[in-house]
């Protein structure tokens, strides 16, 4: 069998010191209780380096010898009842204890239900794919797809926070994974950004070893690695209720960091004294509706949360999306949010407005103005896209289809093409077009008419 570089596992010379693929040493001691580099697992799964360790297992990066591909294989290994020492021997061996014994068969029991039912659900693009388990070294493994990606957890402090629907999107595939687990008596019991992989276009969940089968109860709790902050009051007490409002109290406080670049106060002192803030709380924009499902979800209490993923989407998709553009009140100048509705009514209303202009001097006009603030004249007409005629003796622009220039009233020849008469409504602002030839005016009704206008002005 090939020598393989432990870390990357890239084909190496026996006698290389120093992997030319990633730069670092093809051999390093390991921790004594960890699989020894180089190990072969079911006659076909090289060993590598952990690339991770939980409260349940430790998972190594693989390379599938036959197949020729990386995978990320699993180990049970349930931290505080059982142990190893890898220069003796690579078993793993339980306590000496009848009560750690116990536990650990019926551990290792479920751990190989859960990857049964984890291989069912491999068609869910919000999880790690399962490709093989089996029992070895007095324990049992789990073999998956290797993601060669980024952790939530590193992404949110390499760019910050989110905005709030940017993030609820982002992991959304999770939340619609996570109702299949718990439809198949799962829950997950351990979701963070730490737990969570960005691999390209796809988001994944990893790290099932410490899921459960909610349907077990009064069984004592194995040694869990709870993280502060993501972890619930119910899962610090040894008889407390757990199921699927507890992964939807972890999956919330990841959108809570996620949105707010926060990690929120643990549970347990929010138990005594709850100081949580919430998002708008902090200077956020969000949605009401989006910020009251993410509170609800995060509640001290279980039976205050949302009990399904199901309920938890509803509460979610109340929100009505922010457009991102805000408008100052003038009487106590608090600035309000407009949705995206209104935001169009107002730029309709804008653009219409601009659309009209003075007939005279060519400066735009409020709707239904009746005077123009620029020259003082009362008549406007509404901007058209055809070519712009231009009376030949004064230069001013007249409405197309009009033979007379309204400002000198001297000049019937215009510039352009002209297709009829335009009757202009002063008050209005409105064309009519006329489908009758107008009468020719004399010089003398022609002065009177403009002394009639520049009056009414």
């Amino acid at each position: 069998m090939n020598n393989y570089c432990m870390h990357c596992l890239s084909p190496v010379m026996e006698t290389v010191g120093i992997c030319k693929n990633c730069g670092r040493p093809v051999r390093q001691e390991v921790p004594p209780h960890h699989l020894l580099p180089g190990t072969v697992l079911n006659n076909k799964f090289y060993i590598g380096h952990a690339l991770g360790e939980g409260g349940f297992g430790i998972t190594y990066i693989g390379r599938d010898v036959m197949l020729d591909m990386l995978v990320a294989i699993k180990e049970y290994y349930p931290n505080g009842c059982v142990y190893r020492t890898n220069t003796a021997s690579q078993q793993v061996h339980s306590g000496a204890s009848q009560e750690h014994q116990l536990q650990f068969q019926k551990g290792k029991e479920r751990f190989l239900q859960e990857a049964r039912i984890l291989a069912r659900l491999n068609g869910e693009i919000g999880i790690v794919g399962v490709r093989d388990f089996f029992e070895e070294q007095n324990t049992a493994y789990i073999v998956m797809e290797y993601l060669n990606g980024e952790t939530l957890k590193s992404y949110i402090k390499r760019v910050g926070r989110m905005e709030p629907r940017a993030a609820v999107t982002l992991l959304m595939p999770v939340m619609k994974t996570l109702r299949e687990v718990h439809a198949n008596g799962l829950i997950h019991r351990d979701i963070s950004p730490d737990n969570i992989m960005l691999v390209r276009d796809q988001v994944k969940l990893l790290d099932f070893g410490a899921a459960r089968d909610v349907s077990v109860k009064g069984q004592k709790s194995l040694s869990v690695m709870l993280k502060p902050g993501y972890a619930p009051e119910e899962q610090y007490r040894s008889k407390g209720v757990q199921g699927p409002w507890t992964d939807i109290y972890a999956l919330c406080a990841t959108l809570y960091k996620c949105i707010t670049g926060v990690t929120p106060d643990d549970s347990m002192q929010r138990v005594y004294q709850d100081e949580l803030q919430s998002v708008s709380s902090l200077g956020i924009a969000i949605d009401p509706s989006l910020g009251a499902a993410l509170m609800k979800g995060l509640s001290v209490m279980q039976d205050d949360r949302y009990q399904s993923v199901d309920e938890l989407l509803t509460g979610l998709s109340n929100e009505r999306p922010l457009t991102g553009h805000a408008d100052q009140d003038d009487e106590d100048g608090v600035t309000v949010f407009i949705d995206s509705a209104d935001l169009r009514k107002r730029q309709s209303a804008a653009k219409k407005a601009a659309s009209v202009t003075c007939l005279y001097c060519g400066n735009p006009m409020s709707e239904g103005a009746n005077f123009c603030v620029h020259c003082g004249k009362g008549a406007s007409v509404a901007e058209v896209a055809a070519p712009q005629n231009r009376c030949r003796k004064c230069g001013i622009t007249i409405p197309p289809g009009t033979e007379l220039c309204r400002n000198c009233t001297v000049s019937r020849s215009v510039s352009g093409s002209s297709t009829g008469p335009v009757l202009i409504s002063k008050n209005s602002g409105l064309l009519s077009k006329s489908t009758q030839p107008q009468p020719t005016e004399d010089k003398k009704s022609m002065a009177f008419r403009r002394a009639s206008l520049d009056l009414s002005t």
